[in-house]
């Protein structure tokens, strides 16, 4: 807890308040699952931005421009995606919507990730799966 010392220097400042008044603090945290969301967005981001210096400078020259594209493509979703999670918890249903969030990341991100990584086209059919989820985690804000 940090201290209140700086409160009784405010007192100099404002003549209408007198020594002898209370000044009330009420400290509001968030609710436990609320908390969790900021750390689950804390993770993405990291990972977002770890992956997103892997395929800047980790992709090699045995990957084509077309799969460094789909790579950069999925960590653009990842990271903005991320960013969504952080005002999840200022909605109505923070956990529908940060689930939505999450599987839609997992999906259309990880998809395109193993796609680019492992050139494998099968893996692509996730990809709209993924967007799709995305574009529900966005419409559950409004709900």
């Amino acid at each position: 807890m940090y201290g209140l010392g700086w409160i009784s220097s405010l007192y100099s400042y404002c003549p209408n308040i007198s020594g002898s008044q209370k000044i009330i603090v009420i400290e509001k945290s968030l609710p436990l699952p609320n908390m969790y969301i900021y750390r689950i967005a804390g993770v993405s981001g990291a990972l977002a931005v770890s992956l997103c210096a892997y395929g800047s400078h980790g992709l090699g020259s045995n990957y084509d421009a077309k799969d460094k594209k789909i790579f950069k493509t999925g960590t653009r979703f990842h990271m903005l995606h991320t960013l969504a999670i952080l005002g999840c918890p200022c909605s109505r249903r923070p956990l529908l919507s940060t689930g939505f969030f999450i599987v839609g990341i997992l999906l259309f991100s990880g998809a395109c990730y193993v796609k680019a990584l492992s050139k494998n086209d099968l893996v692509g059919k996730i990809i709209p799966v993924g967007g799709t989820i995305l574009i529900f985690a966005w419409l559950s804000l409004l709900i």
